[in-house]
């Protein structure tokens, strides 16, 4: 048997492999910026979990741990309309993509600030933090 903090820390290993590797919001995001504006200005978009998670964690620390039920409620509804907007604009994206329409015109400070957005919308990582 393990001593209790390599457990603990195992445990959280484990756990925070198993959430990152599930497909979600900022997955497709991820996907759809590389596809309409290429990998090299999608690249800073898979930082933002380091600009993103400090604001959570405190968040979720600090704050959701004395809310009312009703408002994790609040927040899945949430969340749920955003990914549901999301996915609306993905596919009028996909509706009218073309590989000419491939363009470089986004900067990677774009990227990064819409999937540092996309990430403090999701609820995901509130959940999990919490």
């Amino acid at each position: 048997m393990l001593p209790p903090m390599p457990a603990y820390l195992l445990f959280g290993v484990t756990f925070a492999f198993a959430a990152a590797v599930q497909p979600g919001p900022l997955q497709a995001y991820l996907v759809a910026r590389t596809l309409s504006h290429g990998w090299r200005r999608a690249l800073p978009a898979a930082f933002s979990p380091l600009v993103s998670d400090g604001p959570i964690i405190a968040l979720a620390l600090l704050a959701l741990s004395r809310l009312p039920v009703g408002f994790e409620r609040g927040l899945r509804l949430a969340g749920g309309l955003f990914l549901l907007f999301l996915a609306w604009r993905a596919a009028r994206t996909w509706r009218t993509w073309t590989p000419e329409a491939v363009t470089g015109s986004a900067s990677g400070r774009e990227s990064l600030i819409g999937a540092t957005v996309v990430n403090l919308l999701n609820p995901g990582p509130y959940l999990g933090w919490g």
